[in-house]
């Protein structure tokens, strides 16, 4: 039985002992743990539904990164996050978010407290995640990574595409307004011919 001989990398959780259930809560190897915040993609998935549903929101993609500290500031997470429909309000939206990470997240409220910020959240166009994850070879999005490389990559994709277009900050959330769907044609994407 391969259930136990072979590290799969899901975690699961019993929902039940008699009989025996259990439910996939996420993978070994999406966490973050930057700051001992300990957040998992069960959280994550959570507080993000808790949210869209106090909002209106429709996510259809996301992935979440650590924000370094440095001398000036806390560190925080960036949450990079792809609607299929808009919350009626962003700032309502983050701060429900949060507000539903720190109950489900012992660990990331305490850090709240002290060394991490709320998150950032940067809206990306729709289509973007799956432009980057076909210009790549990728399945999956990987939701939660323990580092910037994921998301570093994602937003220079994503700024690539964006520069026959324009972006603005709209209410302290950077938006982007895409050309390529709109005409441009001076890059080659999924979006694009010529990809």
């Amino acid at each position: 039985n391969g259930l136990w001989r072979y590290e799969i990398g899901d975690t699961v959780e019993f929902t039940s002992t008699n009989p025996y259930r259990i439910r996939f809560a996420g993978r070994t190897r999406q966490y973050i743990n930057v700051f001992g915040e300990e957040l998992i993609v069960d959280n994550a998935e959570h507080a993000l539904l808790a949210a869209c549903r106090k909002t209106g929101a429709v996510v259809s993609e996301y992935s979440v990164a650590p924000c370094y500290m440095s001398l000036r500031e806390r560190g925080a997470h960036e949450w990079i996050v792809e609607f299929e429909r808009e919350p009626d309000s962003l700032e309502r939206f983050a701060e429900a978010l949060d507000g539903e990470l720190r109950a489900v997240n012992s660990d990331y409220d305490a850090k709240r407290r002290t060394t991490l910020e709320r998150q950032r959240l940067t809206v990306v166009e729709r289509g973007r995640f799956l432009a980057w994850m076909r210009a790549r070879g990728k399945n999956k999005v990987p939701r939660l990574v323990n580092d910037r490389r994921v998301a570093d990559e994602i937003l220079a994709f994503q700024t690539e595409q964006a520069l026959c277009g324009e972006g603005r900050l709209r209410n302290g959330f950077w938006e982007w307004k895409r050309g390529i769907e709109s005409g441009c044609s001076d890059f080659a994407s999924p979006l694009n011919p010529g990809f």
